[in-house]
């Protein structure tokens, strides 16, 4: 019983420890809370409400005002502060504006004051620089600072201002924060929308997280557009004019409209990244590691031909191509297209990825090791190889151009046909060797035909190379 009752007090006697060192704590925060700013054991509590509109720059008399439309670059330099570039009818002249609401607790030691400075780059007044430092901390309850870019809608004449930054650079360093161009809503319904578009002559943002959004009422037209970010989101709610585009990204999430890309080559580096647009309009050159891929319309060029960025395992989906891909290192990918138009070019070298085409009406060249491959083709040639994958083609084309070849060494055939098709079927294994029609099945032939062997007098070779199964049949 007595070691019992031990056990009994001691138990007590670390909950009542515990509860000692809850209550000491909740205490101290209470106090730090009532003390803002101020050193409380090693630990500091701070809280802002501050907002202010910028005018001018740091020095700059009160008539020298800071005008958008004189300036070539503005440069936004900040931490995990978000970027704000609207259309503003709160101010009737270019606006840097502030907000700073961020509440959190920091060792004593670190630097919880937030600044900013706001000055011309040396030897012009062309080069706007913004440097924000945010307050830095341990815990935050937010961390809600924004830097906003205003354009005014109206100036103090009531003149409607029609140009935002078609001229200008802008460029944003940021680590976490978010960045928002243009308007989510329209900011005046007396005003026609196009004069209340944000439209950039060159965009860069260079981020680690958070989101970039391009909002409903941000411009369609930029010049360059430059993003390269590791995580977080980019969405555009709007279509997009672009005449040069670069992406760098590690595993962040894409959600674009159309883009119609007018330069020589996009560059879109997605590493493990979610790319989906509903239409791409232009060339693209495309490395992507494990990633997915996603396009409703491709109108132009996909090529993803660097051998030392090659794919891993991606996933490519296009809905509709309209143009030629080239994806000679797609490794273990899995490839999917609904459609490739008329006119359109495929060339796919895989090893386990799995391939499947459901309209194919251009030309095809499609290579895997292990990966099965499903085609169903209304184009007029078709070279399919494999190694151990099986290979499954539906031809329903009234006639062959040059020919069809398909080959596998292990994988099984599977190939149907349209009746009344004409074409000589030759049938060989993997050594070169022609097989008899013995171990060939074709669904309306009775065994023992002879091969290689004509149906409907035609004279383009269907050749089928493979050591195992091999069926024909008709659609």
């Amino acid at each position: 019983m007595a070691k019992g009752n031990v056990k009994k007090g001691f138990a007590t006697y670390i909950v009542i420890l515990l509860m000692a060192i809850i209550a000491t704590f909740l205490v101290l925060v209470v106090v730090a809370i009532f003390s803002p700013f101020k050193d409380i054991l090693g630990f500091k509590y701070f809280s802002f409400k501050e907002k202010s509109y910028v005018y001018k720059v740091d020095g700059a008399s009160q008539e020298d005002l800071i005008n958008f439309e004189n300036l070539k670059k503005i440069n936004i330099n900040c931490n995990y502060a978000d970027v704000k570039i609207e259309r503003s009818d709160k101010t009737d002249k270019h606006a840097l504006y502030f907000e700073n609401y961020s509440v959190g607790f920091a060792r004593a030691d670190q630097d919880v004051s937030f600044s900013y400075d706001v000055y011309f780059t040396q030897g012009g007044k062309d080069e706007l620089n913004v440097v924000v430092h945010e307050p830095e901390g341990l815990f935050f309850l937010s961390k809600n600072i924004s830097i906003c870019v205003y354009v005014p809608i109206q100036n103090e004449h009531n003149e409607v201002y029609k140009s935002s930054f078609e001229h200008t650079a802008i460029d944003i360093i940021n680590t976490s924060g978010n960045i928002y161009i243009g308007n989510n809503d329209k900011p005046d319904y007396t005003i026609d929308s196009d004069a209340l578009m944000i439209n950039i002559n060159t965009l860069s943002i260079k981020k680690t997280a958070g989101k970039v959004l391009f909002r409903k009422y941000a411009g369609s037209n930029f010049g360059d557009v430059f993003i390269k970010t590791e995580k977080g989101t980019v969405e555009a709610q709007n279509d997009l004019n672009i005449n040069n585009l670069n992406i760098f990204s590690s595993s962040a999430k894409f959600e674009m409209q159309k883009i119609n890309f007018t330069g020589e080559t996009a560059i879109l580096d997605m590493g493990n990244s979610k790319f989906y647009a509903k239409e791409f309009s232009g060339d693209i050159n495309l490395s992507i590691q494990n990633g997915y891929f996603d396009l409703d319309v491709l109108n132009g060029t996909l090529i993803s031909d660097n051998s030392e960025n090659r794919m891993a395992k991606a996933t490519i989906y296009i809905k509709d191509v309209k143009g030629s891909v080239s994806l000679p290192f797609a490794y273990k990918s899995r490839i999917d297209f609904d459609k490739i138009e008329e006119g359109s070019q495929l060339q796919i070298r895989g090893t386990e990825g799995d391939i499947s085409i459901d309209k194919l009406y251009g030309s095809a060249w499609i290579e895997t090791t292990k990966g099965d491959i499903n085609v169903h083709t209304y184009a007029n040639d078709l070279s399919v190889r494999t190694t151990t994958g099986d290979i499954n083609v539906v031809f329903d084309s009234t006639e062959i151009f040059d020919g069809i070849e398909l080959t596998t060494i292990t994988g099984e055939i599977n190939l149907k046909l349209r009746s009344g098709l004409p074409f000589v079927l030759e049938v060989y294994d993997t050594k070169g060797k022609a097989r008899s029609s013995e171990d060939v099945n074709v669904a309306w032939l009775s065994p023992g035909f002879l091969l290689p062997y004509t149906f409907n007098s035609g004279t383009k070779v269907v050749r089928v190379i493979s050591d195992d199964e091999i069926f024909i049949s008709l659609i």
